[in-house]
């Protein structure tokens, strides 16, 4: 086989390369030792993935920046590693993403999560609040947490209030959102205290079996 995974279309080369990081490798002709063979796939892989993002395809930017932020590890009793996190190209490829064409608005809510997620690791609160806050106004299946991960910032920075504004609504679809605001029913944060309703979110996150 010819190392090359940049295929006319860029479709079958990312379902490639997103197999190749699970962890399923392509045998590679002279190559014998296991080891090397994987190596050379996820390099194939990545400089795949770097090719059709560069070109503005957004599948491949968004697998090569979720790649980038949370690392790739084989299953099984012993794992390997197969990339390791890297933030600063993560949330270059993220930022990317934004602007891409075709882009899902689940790529784009979980591209707008993860930025959050990286401010907060770079300690910039503002970055984090401002990408928390725009997931949580997209339409995408993140939403929830996103959602639920704004209103707990809120909370633990004592803007109750604004807690409230987005666990009423969230707490409907969310569990931890329902016990997040019984707190805030059972202490008077930013609603008028009701140990009697606190009560009752608290039984039906338990009833749920959660």
């Amino acid at each position: 086989m010819e190392h090359n995974l940049l295929a006319d279309n860029a479709d079958d080369a990312l379902s490639i390369c997103q197999s190749i990081l699970k962890g399923n490798f392509i045998p590679v002709d002279g190559i014998t030792v296991k080891k090397q063979a994987q190596k050379i796939n996820i390099e194939m892989a990545l400089e795949t993935l770097t090719h059709y993002a560069d070109t503005g395809h957004a599948g491949s930017i968004f697998e090569i920046a979720d790649t980038y932020f949370s690392g790739k590890i084989t299953k099984g009793p012993f794992p390997s590693v197969l990339v390791m996190p890297n933030f600063l190209l993560s949330e270059q490829y993220f930022l990317l993403l934004l602007s891409a064409v075709k882009v899902t608005d689940d790529q784009h809510g979980l591209a707008l999560f993860r930025l959050a997620m990286l401010r907060k690791f770079a300690n910039d609160l503002d970055g984090h609040e401002e990408y928390l806050t725009q997931s949580a106004n997209g339409s995408h299946s993140t939403k929830a947490n996103a959602t639920h991960i704004l209103a707990t910032y809120f909370y633990n920075t004592q803007r109750y209030d604004e807690a409230v504004k987005l666990l009423i609504p969230n707490s409907a679809t969310h569990l931890y959102s329902k016990v997040l605001l019984s707190f805030c029913y059972q202490n008077g944060f930013g609603v008028e205290q009701n140990t009697e309703l606190a009560t009752k979110l608290q039984n039906e996150f338990i009833d749920s079996g959660n």
